[in-house]
């Protein structure tokens, strides 16, 4: 109830009802789908300038560790989900805070 898959091609994005949009491993035409696919649905959009994205390295890059340490190199969808989730609990304190300031 709290989540839902959103599969673009292959690619696993999961959207959870505080309104956060996770996508694992898309490119930027993949997000944008994503996010055009849910426009429709959007209850209360957030004005361009309000809008929170961030990117997370999940595999290992010149030389430096992953930020994120999975099971594989290609992780079962719950495993995406868990992790999903928690970014998406961190976007949700993040947006929290900053009404509280």
């Amino acid at each position: 109830k709290d989540a839902r898959l959103l599969k673009i091609g292959r690619k696993d994005c999961f959207v959870f009802a505080s309104g956060c949009l996770v996508c694992w491993a898309c490119t930027p035409e993949e997000v944008r789908c994503a996010k055009e696919a849910l426009q429709p649905h959007l209850r209360k959009p957030l004005r361009r300038v309000d809008v929170d994205e961030d990117h997370v390295i999940i595999d290992a890059r010149e030389g430096k560790p992953p930020e994120l340490p999975l099971s594989s190199r290609d992780p079962n969808t719950f495993e995406k989900l868990a992790l999903a989730y928690a970014l998406a609990q961190s976007v949700r304190l993040g947006s929290l805070e900053l009404r509280i300031d």
